[in-house]
């Protein structure tokens, strides 16, 4: 077992030592746990990767609860609570394979890669927001240059291409939670580089989603806690961004496709934008089958069974696939956790309102796991009376 002691941990004290080897290993562990998030699509796999993680988890969790004190303690209690739904549903209807894949995803494997973070790293005593915000920005900028490294050899300019560890869509809900980061970094000068960079990560992915989440979390908060660090010059760099990125995408090329977007929604009609009409569809459906199935859902992963002629297996919005596979009830619980979090820890407000803005339009239950997993990192870690390093 190695305990982490000294700079790490005290206060303030990375001000004093910003390179220590705590401080390296502790981001790095911190790379790890991004990138094993990154690859959980591939360690859980089957009936078989699902038991096995679950399993693990039921051991891990008093262990992660023992470590805790009492208001991140009452956080990871609401995950044991939504993980409770998985197994309750599950008795009262029959749950896919994809569907338990997904909610091991999502709840047991960031429970489980706290509970490492925990044994390596001991959260009795707390760091700053600030060094909570750089080791965001240590994974985004490792992200950021592998991308670039990847694609200068198999097509630069080529969505169809990954962006290095990820796909276009999540590469981009990463360089908008670095970007958000950013503020933290109180040198002007590296703060617009970083800005700079993350910018043109969002635009190169050619997604609008996380483009219209990054944007719309960015002017909700850059008149409050983005104020001191620069946020009006955030916000004119990210629209300008967008509105360049969609431009060179094609996305602004056609004003008649926005105003078929448009009717469609109005009237139920058939727009020429293949992606928002599959959604305003898939929404749709999930509506319809949240009626019927009100309370507790159709089960988990078995959306596509009820909505005709899906092709994706989730609606590409994490409220309406939680309505509709585990009804009110499941979703109650969610929002309990987020709540919760974002009401006792006000630092954390401005990640979760991303990644719900960025799961709006894209991913299923199963990337929840960023969420759950940076969340609880950040109320195990940090403390938020502290200042942010200066």
């Amino acid at each position: 077992m190695i305990f982490i002691h000294g700079e790490l941990h005290r206060p303030g004290g990375l001000r004093r030592k910003r390179f220590s080897f705590e401080s390296c290993v502790f981001f790095l562990f911190f790379l790890f746990c991004f990138l094993v998030l990154g690859a959980a699509d591939y360690l859980v796999t089957g009936w078989g990767g699902a038991v096995v993680a679950s399993f693990v988890f039921v051991i891990v969790f008093p262990f992660c609860f023992g470590f805790l004190q009492r208001s991140p303690r009452a956080a990871l209690v609401s995950v044991f609570f939504l993980v409770s739904v998985f197994f309750v549903r599950g008795l009262m209807s029959e749950v896919s394979e994809y569907g338990a894949r997904k909610w091991v995803e999502a709840f047991c494997l960031p429970i489980i890669l706290l509970s490492m973070m925990l044994f390596f790293f001991n959260a009795k005593n707390k760091v700053t927001i600030g060094y909570m915000a750089k080791a965001f920005i240590f994974c985004g900028l490792v992200t950021f240059f592998v991308a670039i490294f990847y694609k200068f050899f198999f097509g630069f300019w080529d969505r169809s291409v990954r962006f290095g560890f990820f796909g276009p869509i999540t590469f981009g809900w990463f360089m908008g939670l670095s970007f958000i980061a950013a503020r933290a970094v109180n040198n002007r000068s590296p703060r617009f580089l970083l800005y700079a960079l993350f910018g043109f990560g969002l635009v190169w992915t050619g997604s609008r989603g996380p483009l219209l989440a990054c944007v719309i979390t960015v002017i909700l908060l850059g008149f409050t806690s983005f104020r001191k660090s620069g946020g009006l010059v955030a916000i004119v760099m990210t629209c300008a961004a967008v509105v360049w990125g969609l431009d060179s995408s094609g996305y602004l090329s056609d004003v008649r496709q926005y105003k078929a977007a448009t009717k469609m929604v109005e009237s139920g009609g058939v727009s020429s934008d293949a992606s928002s009409e599959t959604r305003y569809y898939y929404w749709m459906s999930s509506i319809e089958i949240f009626s019927d199935y009100p309370l507790f859902g159709v089960g988990i992963g078995r959306w596509q069974e009820f909505s005709d002629g899906a092709y994706h297996p989730y609606p590409h919005n994490v409220v309406l696939e939680l309505l509709s596979e585990t009804g009110m009830s499941g979703l109650l619980l969610f929002l309990f956790f987020l709540l919760f979090v974002c009401l006792k820890f006000k630092g954390v407000r401005a990640y979760c309102l991303y990644f719900i803005l960025c799961m709006a339009f894209s991913g299923d239950v199963s990337y929840l796991r960023y969420l759950v997993f940076f969340s609880l990192m950040y109320v195990s870690y940090v403390h938020e009376n502290l200042v942010v390093d200066q």
